[in-house]
């Protein structure tokens, strides 16, 4: 048993170093993004899609780079260029997914509140 750690030494400490930054970061996102909910409700905030479908992202972002980098270690080197263009891809879609969900209730959000401005003089218009 000795001699199975000492011969594979470097691979224990590559596995370690990074599943366990993965673990922490995935816990720290998913009781983060809880605490940001409850800070809303007690302001009164009511809709935490976007907050929750962000989180599910950057969890997912956090499980595929895992494993790929635990994969750096067990293919041949041949194989690290597909390995590195794959983390590439997955970075950029994961920006790019992020940045969209952001944008996107952002606009919703100014549009919704136009839409209520608009309502809210309309009415005080026909009162007056």
């Amino acid at each position: 048993m000795i001699e199975f750690f000492q011969q594979n030494a470097t691979a224990i400490y590559w596995f370690i170093g990074v599943i366990f930054p993965s673990i922490i970061l995935y816990v720290a996102i998913d009781k983060g993004y809880k605490k940001i909910i409850e800070k809303a409700k007690r302001k009164g905030f009511e809709d935490f899609s976007f907050i929750k479908l962000i989180a599910r992202i950057l969890k997912l972002f956090i499980i595929l780079f895992a494993l790929l980098f635990v994969t750096f270690y067990l293919v041949d080197k041949k194989y690290y260029g597909f390995l590195t263009d794959n983390i590439k891809i997955i970075t950029y879609i994961s920006i790019v997914a992020i940045f969209t969900v952001i944008f996107g209730t952002l606009s919703n959000t100014l549009y919704n509140r136009t839409i209520k401005q608009k309502i809210r003089v309309h009415h005080n218009q026909i009162r007056n």
